[in-house]
């Protein structure tokens, strides 16, 4: 029962934001495992109403591949819902990622220094629970399987995560999956392809050269962080088409295969989908040797409970990479939920049949909620 109450306050605070939150920048000191030397940001949201006694579950979020890091609105929103059931809420920045960079060795720096912070804090009580989003949300699947996390967590929640480079890249370039034997396809949201490109492509020796190309992407993805815009929004489409008339010729080819300014709904062709698979083949082989830890384990053993959950039409990765994922992980408690309710970007309107679609993601929202403390 405590899950749905806590769930109740998180839709309460998410719909109608108002709760009495204390909220605080820190610095956090690195933890021992950790090569990091410098301190990490990260906010701390902390939910106090007067007269409340007693310890309060603990929980650590972690932040998607994009510029605003901690500071994104939507992580904002997030972490104020999650503090508002009653929680202190640890934010840590990876700055890596608000550089664009992957960096995926980082992440078990950014959640064993939130995890310290919340162990030497008197008001949190038992083993907090972990979450990510997007590219966070594998990522903190993987670190919490490891050793140093074993033991210290209360569960572990992916939104919206991935399971490989290659099928990820595919449906970025195509829009296109499959799922129990059908062929789907959605209007794809170009902003992971910007980042893949721009941190890979350098590492590929017919492209190293390229750099006014892959600087191009990287503006791209950085203009679109910065502003929280969608991809294919009017004042995206003009930076684009801006930063497209300042290439030469002889990259324009590559760069409309990455930032296409033709609808993408025209673009399915069968030759379409072999670049794209070719190119899924490249960027996987290069992610996996400049960046081992971007890989997943074929499997994954927790001794806590996983949560995963994905918008059902998410235009910058589809619910079949979390599929995927869960098809790794074995651990006490696996529940995996693809709802209408979530997605990487804006979705046109409410799903048809919102009665069910809410119950759903109430239902997997309290299972969430139910395991810190």
């Amino acid at each position: 029962m405590i899950g749905y109450t806590r769930a109740a306050h998180f839709v309460r605070e998410w719909t109608k934001p108002g709760a009495s939150l204390e909220v605080r920048e820190l610095q956090l000191a690195p933890a021992p495992e950790s090569e990091r030397d410098e301190p990490l940001a990260a906010t701390r949201y902390h939910h106090a109403p007067r007269g409340r006694r007693g310890g309060r579950p603990g929980w650590i979020l972690l932040h998607g591949l994009a510029s605003p890091g901690r500071h994104h609105p939507s992580l904002i929103k997030l972490a104020r819902a999650v503090a508002a059931t009653g929680a202190t809420v640890m934010v840590p920045e990876v700055p890596e990622w608000t550089r664009l960079q992957f960096a995926p060795h980082r992440t078990g720096d950014a959640v064993l220094a939130a995890l310290a912070a919340l162990e030497a804090d008197p008001r949190v009580d038992g083993r907090p629970g972990l979450m990510g989003f997007s590219f966070g949300g594998a990522q903190a699947v993987r670190v919490a399987s490891e050793p140093a996390a074993r033991g210290r967590l209360a569960s572990v929640t992916s939104f919206g995560g991935y399971k490989g480079l290659e099928s990820a890249t595919e449906f970025m370039m195509t829009g296109r999956f499959e799922h129990r034997g059908r062929d789907h396809s959605l209007l794809p949201d170009s902003y992971g392809l910007w980042v893949l490109a721009a941190n890979y492509m350098p590492h590929l020796a017919d492209y190293a050269e390229r750099r006014v190309l892959i600087d191009a992407l990287r503006d791209l993805a950085q203009y679109c962080g910065d502003h929280n815009l969608e991809t294919w929004g009017p004042q995206m489409r003009a930076y684009l088409e801006a930063r497209r008339a300042e290439l030469d010729p002889e990259h324009l080819p590559l760069f409309d295969l990455f930032a296409p300014v033709l609808d993408p709904r025209a673009r399915d062709s069968p030759e379409l989908r072999r670049r794209a698979r070719e190119w899924g083949a490249r960027i996987g082989t290069v992610g996996r040797r400049v960046d081992p830890f971007l890989t997943l384990p074929d499997r994954l053993e927790l001794d806590i409970p996983v949560f995963l959950m994905h918008g059902r039409d998410d235009t910058l990765s589809p619910f079949t990479e979390t599929l995927g994922l869960a098809e790794r992980i074995v651990a006490p408690r696996l529940e995996v939920t693809v709802t209408a309710m979530l997605a990487h970007s804006a979705t046109e309107g409410l799903p048809d049949d919102l009665a069910r679609e809410a119950w759903a993601f109430l239902r997997a929202l309290s299972l969430v909620m139910a395991t810190p403390g």
